[in-house]
């Protein structure tokens, strides 16, 4: 059903419409005095009493373990770049998070990068590409070597596949070397 437009001297506004316009009737401008506690209606209301707050977040669990309290301070730069470090260097996001585990003599965990490793990780992330890419090329080959219809169309792709075999054994070879490598290095330090 459409709602029809209620003329504003239906309502009570005091005077005539302006400029032939039309007015909607509009709540809280029409209930009593007592009942406006506030410039959005009827909230405190004793004859509107509040809804249950449907909408809201629930409340958490563990009310001790919210961050409630707001503290402020301020540092000087040095000590300002010490804490941007240990972002930097820690699992912690921000400055905030560093400065409340240290307040409250939590564990912050140093991530420590080894650059003597930098070599050999990119060297192994280059070896994986290249047996990556072999790989394709064995699986275009098996699946040419599955559609051809002739004898000799077969043989010529299983030589082109025993071929890139035979490209990625030293390959695996440089690649388990490197692992070795890297073990003895680990097994040292632990």
């Amino acid at each position: 059903m459409h709602k029809q437009p209620v003329p504003a001297l239906a309502l009570g506004s005091g005077g005539p419409p302006r400029g032939g316009s039309k007015m909607y009737f509009c709540p809280q401008k029409f209930l009593p005095t007592h009942c406006r506690d506030s410039r959005f209606g009827t909230r405190n209301c004793p004859e509107h009493p509040p809804k249950g707050n449907d909408m809201g977040r629930k409340k958490a669990h563990d009310q001790d373990g919210l961050l409630k309290h707001f503290i402020r301070t301020r540092v000087d730069g040095k000590t300002y770049r010490r804490l941007e470090k240990l972002v930097r260097e820690s699992d912690c996001q921000s400055i905030a998070e560093v400065a409340r585990k240290i307040l409250s003599s939590e564990r912050i965990n140093y991530l420590h990068r080894d650059i003597s490793l930098s070599g050999p990780m990119e060297e192994m992330a280059l070896i994986r590409k290249e047996i990556k890419a072999i790989g394709i090329n064995i699986n275009q080959q098996t699946h040419r070597f599955h559609l051809s219809e002739n004898d000799s169309e077969r043989i010529f792709h299983h030589i082109r596949t025993t071929d890139e075999y035979k490209c990625i054994e030293p390959k695996i070879d440089k690649l388990l070397a490197l692992i070795s490598k890297l073990a003895k290095l680990w097994l040292q330090k632990s």
